[in-house]
């Protein structure tokens, strides 16, 4: 899938598996030294997930209505949606994982994920 039009011609089914499966990569690519920002912003969202039981139906709703309330965003793909929806859920987990190993807190950030490029 490359953008939205691709995303909303999905079955339901599909969307959901999309999501399973970006999950289960971000959850299953440990790699040694990795850098300890990555660390923490796997750590932060394995446990927003379990905390907050997010599903990927509910991750697939969240996806949707990033893409219905952004327009701008509609030629991006439902990968750069799943991260920048996933780290606004999940930031308080992301920033307390941060903040165990000294690193500055992320901001939040809201609307358009392209919003802020440069054209």
């Amino acid at each position: 899938m490359t953008n939205y039009s691709d995303w909303q011609r999905s079955e339901p089914y599909a969307q959901a598996m999309y999501i399973q499966g970006m999950y289960d990569e971000l959850q299953a690519s440990r790699m040694l030294g990795e850098d300890s920002w990555v660390t923490a912003r796997r750590d932060g969202i394995a446990n927003c997930f379990q905390t907050q039981r997010l599903t990927a139906g509910m991750l697939t709703d969240a996806i949707t209505k990033h893409y219905q309330n952004n327009v701008d965003d509609w030629t991006i793909a439902p990968t750069m949606v799943f991260a920048e929806v996933t780290r606004r859920i999940c930031l308080s987990y992301v920033n307390e994982e941060r903040a165990k190993i000294g690193l500055a807190p992320w901001k939040a950030s809201t609307g358009s994920i392209t919003a802020g490029w440069s054209k």
